[in-house]
């Protein structure tokens, strides 16, 4: 069929609006050759950059000196007042329910005022406490799972559940939250200014 003037008219507007699209590329490539850069180097340019052998005796000889005092301190750590022992104490008597003596309480304040680079860490530093809190923890969670499937298929209170399941968490958490407690304690003692009376 003849198309009228303004379908032609329309038909080249849209061809023009919409013309169509292409790509060019480059086939002219530029390879630009890279040197080696410790080649154009002087010698006394490679020694700074470069570990030598006398950096790695140093190295070596710096790591001998401190593993001497990690095994010097695991000798010293028998002394009544050392880091781990009194955080063994400590943490002992939270999980009696009981106070930390005057004398572990004053050494906990010391510890944590001087070897403030081990606070958060004494799961680690002290082995023995992270081991028996990751036990305790695990307990909780048994505990917690026990009481809900004891529960299951009873009507019980959704207000009693929850307390019950509050006093599961409590009973294995106490000794943790008591700890957390003291080192909170000395951390305040650390931070602040004035002496703080430890009796």
């Amino acid at each position: 069929r003849r198309l009228s003037s303004y379908e032609l008219s329309t038909d080249e507007g849209a061809a023009c609006q919409n013309p169509r699209k292409r790509v060019r590329f480059c086939v002219e490539h530029e390879i630009q050759q890279v040197n080696n850069i410790s080649s154009s180097m002087l010698d006394s340019d490679t020694d700074d950059i470069w570990w030598q052998r006398q950096d790695l005796r140093t190295i070596k000889l710096h790591a001998k000196t401190l593993s001497n005092a990690i095994l010097e301190q695991k000798t010293l750590a028998t002394h009544p007042f050392g880091y781990r022992n009194v955080l063994q104490r400590t943490y002992a008597r939270c999980l009696h329910d009981k106070l930390p003596s005057c004398d572990d309480k004053k050494g906990l304040f010391m510890w944590v005022s001087k070897g403030h680079s081990r606070r958060g860490l004494e799961r680690w530093s002290v082995p023995t406490i992270g081991r028996h809190r990751q036990t305790r923890r695990e307990d909780m969670l048994h505990g917690i799972l026990n009481a809900q499937a004891s529960m299951k298929g009873i009507d019980v209170d959704s207000d009693l559940k929850a307390k019950i399941l509050k006093e599961t968490s409590e009973r294995f958490s106490k000794a943790s939250k008591q700890f957390a407690a003291f080192l909170g304690e000395a951390d305040a003692y650390a931070a602040s200014d004035s002496s703080v009376d430890v009796n």
